[in-house]
């Protein structure tokens, strides 16, 4: 189980330990998996879109750095400045072999510092410069012989490298649904996935749920020696919980109906919430009313981190402009009306793709989940509420070309008028699962009628 008390020290944990909530059984099954006798095997960490995962992993990497056990943490992040796998494969070595200096050392300020590989070297104990240095070297000459193949997987099998005197390396990796999406011949979420588990180390992979399984079966990894973990939206009361901590951590003040609506508008997305509280933070915005709320809301939709969010996800899906508008259009017209289901066919000839282009652009919001694609139909209209929101106005503004004077009033307008709405729903299947609970305690006896009025 986790530890909590006054010596615990803030390694690569973004919040305070008394601050992270909401996935405690996450976090010890993930604590779990670094026990030596899970040695060797993975965990498949599933997440659905805007589940959140990055603070999970370093909240278990802290608590295993501040137990000094014979297990080495070691946590890397995928993200959108890498632009190949080689590039990604060299930032994993440089992160694995900080953070095992960082650990022997026990030295966090160690773990981030901007170092480089030979200043790294002079940091490394003498117990361990002997192996460090042989490792540079293999990476040194594998480096310039344009063997792309060979360097990504000396790089990501680093960690099995380490003495078995020297202790356990534990490898957390995050972001690896963007591992596909990376320029180069390399194909980074399978060699990954090859590497780990044929490593003989332990490792939690986390990534989009569609994604992270479909390279697994692409990898031919042998699910017996693999685990899952899946990772959904938080229930509505770990939700409120850290709203509440994340509101007092970026001193924003709320209610406690402005932070009942943030959570069912948002539907306990760890990602949304953090976010939309970060921008109130921003603009100095308290959240004391609904009006409040959807002011906030509707600004993050037109320009904020929601709407960054989004555009960075369409981007990446669609990099033409031309092509990104034919798509708004089809989206929002299946998310907005009854038909929903339609061919592969008919998306190619309304997007005016070739197959392939349009393979790979379903493909990708079928792991985002605006969209199920089988290879044969495409069903649209899924996503959360706020995806729908921003898909509305983009579909206004640029396909309709409407004043966006027009279509931000129009969408304060509708979210005002839906958040009732949102709250009376959520409030009455409150009441109607205390009343289930209630009738179950009768045990079948004579009671009047007017009880159930």
């Amino acid at each position: 189980m986790s530890s909590r008390n006054e010596n615990f020290r803030r390694v690569l944990g973004r919040v305070v330990q008394q601050d992270f909530v909401g996935r405690a059984a996450e976090l010890d099954r993930i604590m779990a998996q670094a026990e030596r006798d899970n040695a060797g095997r993975g965990l498949l960490v599933l997440m659905e879109p805007s589940a959140g995962v990055s603070e999970l992993l370093r909240q278990a990497y802290d608590q295993i750095f501040n137990r000094r056990l014979d297990v080495i943490p070691i946590y890397f992040a995928i993200t959108r400045n890498e632009t190949t796998a080689v590039s990604a494969a060299i930032e994993f070595l440089n992160a694995f072999v900080q953070q095992y200096i960082a650990y022997r050392r026990d030295e966090p300020v160690v773990s981030e510092a901007p170092l480089t590989l030979q200043e790294l070297i002079e940091l490394a104990p003498a117990a361990d410069l002997e192996w460090i240095q042989q490792l540079v070297e293999s990476y040194t000459r594998l480096r310039f012989s344009n063997d792309d193949k060979a360097l990504v997987r000396f790089c990501l099998g680093a960690p099995q490298r380490i003495p078995a005197v020297r202790g356990r390396a534990f490898v957390m990796l995050d972001g690896s649904q963007l591992a596909e999406y990376l320029n180069g011949a390399v194909v980074l979420g399978t060699e990954i996935l090859r590497v780990f588990t044929r490593g003989g180390f332990s490792f939690v992979l986390a990534g989009l749920r569609r994604q992270i399984l479909e390279a697994a079966h692409d990898a031919e990894c042998n699910f017996e020696r693999l685990d899952i973990l899946r990772l959904e939206q938080l229930d509505p009361t770990e939700a409120g919980k850290l709203v509440e901590h994340v509101a007092r951590r970026q001193q924003v003040s709320t209610s406690e109906a402005a932070r009942d609506l943030i959570v069912q508008q948002f539907a306990g997305s760890p990602f949304f919430i953090n976010i939309f509280l970060q921008a109130a933070r921003e603009k100095r915005a308290a959240l004391l009313s609904y009006l409040d709320c959807e002011r906030l809301y509707v600004d993050e939709l037109f320009g904020g981190h929601i709407h960054r969010h989004f555009a960075d996800l369409l981007e990446e899906v669609s990099p033409r402009l031309d092509t990104r508008h034919l798509l708004i259009r089809l989206l929002w017209e299946a998310a907005a009306g009854e038909e929903q289901i339609s061919t592969f066919e008919v998306w190619r000839k309304r997007l005016h793709m070739a197959a392939t282009e349009l393979e790979d652009v379903l493909h990708r919001l079928h792991v985002q989940e605006f969209v199920s694609w089988d290879e044969t139909t495409v069903e649209a209209g899924a996503g959360p509420q706020a995806w729908k929101d921003y898909l509305k106005i983009r579909y206004r503004l640029d396909v309709m070309g409407e004043p966006r004077a027009l279509v931000v009033a129009d969408m304060l307008a509708d979210s005002l008028k839906r958040a009732p709405h949102t709250m009376a729903r959520h409030y009455k299947q409150v009441a109607n699962a205390g009343l289930r609970d209630l009738i179950s305690r009768f045990n079948c006896q004579q009671v009047p009628a007017v009880l159930f009025n």
